[in-house]
């Protein structure tokens, strides 16, 4: 497929005819300083032209099918590229590089751990192999696993060390995150008696525990006691979610109430129906300010402290599993069995953009779709597919990325 140049003072004749791609050509965008300019092809590549000599600077290869629409940043720094294989990359176009991303993985998705390390250099991830697995974050390169641990907890000790579940949540494992080694097991007691989730407080200080029925138990880390028993209502818990502080939680039930506890009085504060059917995510924001509850379609930001509701968002088309703020608050996250991303202005309560993801549209009972959460400075965004996708969109703003997205075609 050819591009062809003309002048706009002669329009008699082209002034130059470039042979671009291999097949179709699907889009072509200037660079901001008109230096240069981006092609799109049928051919699943992206060739980067010099403006002046209509030199060939670069080919982009990456892309699973058609790639069908593209936008530069700004500044000029990154390309966005949209295609059929229901990815959306960005490029460095000076040194042919995309965001990074890795297929073939197995994992065992839990979404209310945060994978990174508090430099946000390491992502630690539960694979379904019953392992837990260290990931270098710019290279995604696998850096080592630690044995009979299922599940990361989260990290203390400055990220020097991770905290781990074992496969059946009766003991936590403490491992030194250099020396890839075991250093202590804490057994809960007395043990449960189910498997439930387990999840442990923001301040290392508390390790809570379902079993399945209407109870949350609450154990000391350090020694593995059982502290007290939280219990809301008669409906059997759905899950459980720590402040950011440590200084409260939330739990919810299948009635979809939402119940807000001060873990130092144990005193139940206040219960609220926070959807008219099942709650299926639930997140903090980073200060603790603010909590996002997911639904069928809907979204519903609350007070954290008095549980008021602030607002709604709607948007999707089906079931919203996963909720993730940005570390300033200012942007939520939302993934979907919709097959979509959504970014919302929190502020604002309005949408920003719409991410098609890699996962088809799931319509059973039991979907498997992306979970979303933001790197530790908010540079990027990444999800986590049961199916063994892990995916990265780096941007310095997501403004920008809501701009380019109306081109980009959407599933």
């Amino acid at each position: 497929m050819v591009v062809r140049f003309w002048s706009w003072t002669n329009n008699n004749n082209d002034l130059a005819i470039l042979s671009a791609h291999k097949a179709d050509l699907s889009d072509l965008v200037v660079s901001p300083d008109h230096r240069s300019f981006a092609t799109a092809s049928a051919d699943q590549t992206i060739k980067i032209w010099d403006a002046a000599s209509r030199g060939e600077l670069a080919v982009l290869q990456g892309h699973e099918d058609r790639v069908m629409a593209l936008a530069f940043s700004q500044d000029g720094q990154w390309l966005a590229s949209g295609s059929r294989d229901r990815t959306i990359k960005l490029w460095n176009p000076r040194f042919r590089r995309a965001t990074p991303s890795v297929s073939g993985l197995s994992l065992s998705l839990d979404t209310r751990f945060s994978p990174f390390s508090p430099d946000g250099k390491t992502l630690v991830l539960s694979m379904d192999t019953g392992r837990v697995t260290l990931f270098d974050r710019d290279s995604l390169r696998e850096l080592g696993s630690l044995t009979n641990a299922a599940r990361p907890l989260g990290f203390i000790e400055h990220g020097r060390k991770v905290v781990t579940a074992d496969s059946a949540n009766r003991s936590v494992g403490i491992w030194n995150l250099s020396a890839r080694r075991l250093e202590r097991t804490v057994w809960l007691s007395p043990s449960p008696t189910a498997e439930g989730i387990i999840d442990l407080s923001p301040d290392a200080k508390l390790v809570g525990k379902t079993e399945g029925d209407q109870r949350l138990h609450l154990y000391d880390f350090n020694s593995g006691r059982e502290l007290t028993t939280l219990i809301a209502s008669e409906q059997p818990l759905e899950a459980f979610l720590f402040s950011p502080d440590g200084r409260g939680l939330v739990t919810w039930d299948g009635s979809a109430m939402l119940h807000f506890w001060e873990i130092d009085s144990r005193r139940l504060i206040r219960s609220i129906p926070a959807h008219a059917g099942i709650i299926y995510g639930v997140a903090f924001s980073a200060d603790g300010k603010l909590l996002a509850t997911a639904g069928r379609g809907q979204i519903r930001i609350w007070d954290g402290s008095t549980g008021i509701m602030r607002g709604e968002l709607a948007g999707h088309r089906q079931t919203i599993f996963d909720l993730a703020f940005s570390p300033d608050g200012k942007t939520l996250a939302s993934s979907s069995s919709d097959g979509t991303i959504k970014l919302w202005s929190v502020e604002m309560l309005q949408e920003l953009c719409t991410l098609p993801s890699y996962e088809r549209p799931i319509l059973d009972e039991n979907p498997r779709i992306p979970g979303v959460c933001f790197a530790p400075d908010g540079g990027s965004l990444w999800a986590f597919t049961a199916s063994g996708q892990l995916k990265a969109w780096h941007a310095a703003s997501w403004q920008e990325i809501a701009r380019e997205e109306q081109h980009l075609p959407m599933p």
